[in-house]
């Protein structure tokens, strides 16, 4: 008798489809990239359009120099602003340090003084008689306090909590708490768009690219090797400092590699005067990730 092999899932079987479990997006959800969703060659990290006075960053990034700037200005701002928080911050923190330690001490003489004092004038403490009123209120205080610490043992193992505290929520132990968030001190540089590494308006190289004549019309831009005049797409690409031209990775091993000299000016390249610019992304999986994967649980 033919059987649904939906019902084989877990111990107790599922109750919903595979089906049903795609349509209301449960699990884990995998989206290939197309070739429309990566970026192109020649195109502003920042405006994802075609750059405009192109410069790289050491990563070999490329951006348009007006987007850049602006980048950099904003990030200067909100550092601004954020030191100034900080600041605000570490004085309202000495502050409270200062008055706690003046509070301390003020206990500390005052638990001296009233010592002293006791020493010279103690009189004997009169027994109190327990009344059964006393005791059963004893007794009910008491009852209280197991009953608080029984509901408030922990819940779950160590390996379970994880568990618990996505399907249990209402749990009080697994409620979130509001955590006072703190100023960090800022960065002393802005970090670059893309890796996130500090950076300089002197890590801002110039680039003079040389746009494909069958495409200069178009919005959708080419260039070309300075060398081979061939279109750059796909292939990876370097960029010469000195001459700030830009060329194919297989022309710098077959010509620049050997010898260091710029096949364009003539003078001689340092490692240094090489960066390497980042590949633009296609749809295929040589390109490096071109999947993204998403889980969502919405049944328990």
């Amino acid at each position: 008798m033919p059987q649904r092999h939906s019902k084989n899932q877990g111990n107790m079987g599922s109750m919903i489809t595979y089906h049903e479990r795609q349509k209301i997006k449960d699990g884990t959800h995998r989206v290939r990239f197309g070739v429309d969703s990566q970026l192109s060659f020649g195109y502003c990290c920042l405006s994802l359009t075609p750059v405009k006075d192109p410069v790289v960053t050491p990563s070999g990034h490329m951006y348009s120099r007006e987007y850049m700037l602006e980048y950099l200005l904003t990030k200067k701002q909100e550092a601004k602003r954020q030191q100034a928080l900080f600041e605000a911050q570490e004085a309202h923190r000495q502050a409270e340090e200062a008055e706690q330690a003046a509070a301390t001490a003020d206990e500390a003489v005052k638990a001296f003084v009233s010592g002293q004092t006791a020493l010279g004038a103690a009189e004997p403490e009169r027994k109190r008689q327990r009344t059964s009123s006393a005791v059963d209120a004893e007794v009910e205080l008491e009852e209280k306090k197991a009953a608080v610490a029984e509901l408030s043992k922990a819940v779950g193992t160590r390996s379970t909590k994880t568990d618990l505290k996505r399907t249990s929520y209402w749990v009080p132990e697994f409620t979130p708490v509001h955590r006072e968030e703190k100023a960090k001190p800022p960065p002393e540089r802005p970090p670059s768009p893309m890796t996130g590494q500090p950076l300089r308006m002197k890590d801002l190289y110039d680039v003079d690219l040389q746009e494909d004549d069958a495409t200069s019309g178009s919005l959708d831009k080419k260039y070309i090797c300075a060398v081979s005049h061939k279109q750059i797409t796909f292939q990876p690409a370097v960029l010469l400092r000195k001459a700030k031209k830009v060329i194919l990775e297989s022309m710098y091993k077959d010509l620049v590699a050997p010898t260091m000299i710029c096949p364009i000016t003539g003078d001689k390249l340092r490692k240094k005067d090489i960066i390497r610019l980042a590949k633009s992304g296609s749809s295929f999986s040589a390109a490096g990730s071109v999947q993204s994967e998403k889980y969502s649980h919405t049944t328990t």
